[in-house]
């Protein structure tokens, strides 16, 4: 059993318990064994937290209420009215009103420990097996929907389907969206270079000028660019899921792809030799090659490239996971 920390802060709390997870959110984490997740009601120290640690579902005898015995402080912050405590057949709630004030006088963790002495008093323990199938393979704590819990990777696949990955919820495999990178590159500096000499081509047919409304031209741009950013969906197909790093390789190969469709469209006016010969000769004019343009169409085009690569990642990241716990 870990020894008790000096905690005053909540910076000191939360990294004494190795806590995970945003402050406005859900903290969460393990505490003697058992899965704890810790929300702010609003976020800081200064407001009231609200605890809960996770079990498996234990059944108290029929009609009988659980005999709650708790050591100190516990007791006496429930008769001051600064804690409530309330225990379910798989869940007990801790709320510590002015969690501030519980760190300083050094309450917070005693209190958890009293609840969970309590929580063994009952027969109920912390066991490295699922809380929902009983499984002691592939189990793992996490969080999801503002509860944490204890299950297995068995259990994840039932629930949300069977593109989790196999060697365990939390692995993460770079090599086949590394694999994947230059393949997506490829088609999107195509596609992007494809936009605007699709655009061209409009301008040359009407004779220079576009007769329609310029947010309904920039809308049109967005929604080609759109599509110009789909080949990041691959990086999807082969990702965990809630794999950030997909998401992060959409944004690079967007990033790479908008000055490689650029060279391909400026390629496409001019000829390989009148534009490669130059550039290799003088490579300061690659600047000149993506200078967007001045005016409306140069505001519209930077915004497009941010569209681009926005839309890149959205391609390209996983879903979020998300479980009942």
């Amino acid at each position: 059993m870990p020894a008790d920390p000096a905690v005053s802060t909540l910076d000191q709390f939360v990294r004494a318990l190795d806590l995970k997870g945003r402050r406005d959110h859900l903290l969460w984490g393990v505490w003697r064994g058992f899965p704890l997740g810790l929300t702010l009601t609003d976020g800081s120290a200064q407001s009231d937290a609200l605890f809960h640690l996770r079990y498996a579902e234990h059944a108290f005898a029929r009609g009988e209420e659980p005999k709650l015995e708790f050591a100190e402080p516990l007791p006496r912050l429930m008769d001051e009215g600064w804690a409530e405590v309330e225990i379910r057949d798989d869940l007990a709630w801790l709320t510590l009103k002015r969690f501030g004030d519980r760190l300083q006088r050094d309450e917070v963790v005693p209190a958890l420990d009293s609840l969970i002495g309590c929580l063994r008093s009952l027969g109920i323990e912390a066991v490295a097996t699922c809380h929902y199938c009983g499984g002691a393979e592939q189990v793992t704590t996490v969080a999801s929907k503002g509860r944490v819990g204890q299950i297995c990777a068995k259990c994840i696949e039932e629930q949300i389907g069977p593109d989790v990955n196999r060697l365990g919820f939390r692995a993460r495999s770079l090599a086949p969206l590394a694999l994947l990178a230059p393949l997506v590159l490829l088609l999107q500096s195509g596609l992007w270079g494809g936009i605007w000499i699709g655009v061209d081509w409009v301008f040359e047919k009407l004779g220079g000028s576009i007769h329609i409304h310029s947010l309904a031209a920039g809308f049109v741009v967005l929604v080609l660019a759109y599509l110009a950013a789909s080949p990041a969906f691959l990086f999807r197909l082969v990702a965990n899921r809630g794999n950030r790093r997909a998401g992060l390789l959409g944004a690079a190969c967007a990033l790479l792809a908008v000055p490689l469709g650029e060279l391909f469209h400026v390629v496409q006016q001019f000829g390989t030799y009148s534009v490669i010969g130059p550039v290799l000769k003088h490579p300061t004019l690659i600047f000149t090659v993506l200078n967007p343009g001045d005016g409306l169409f140069g505001i519209l085009k930077l915004l497009t490239i941010a569209g681009f690569i926005g839309m890149s990642v959205s391609w390209a990241k996983p879903k979020k996971i998300e479980l009942e716990l």
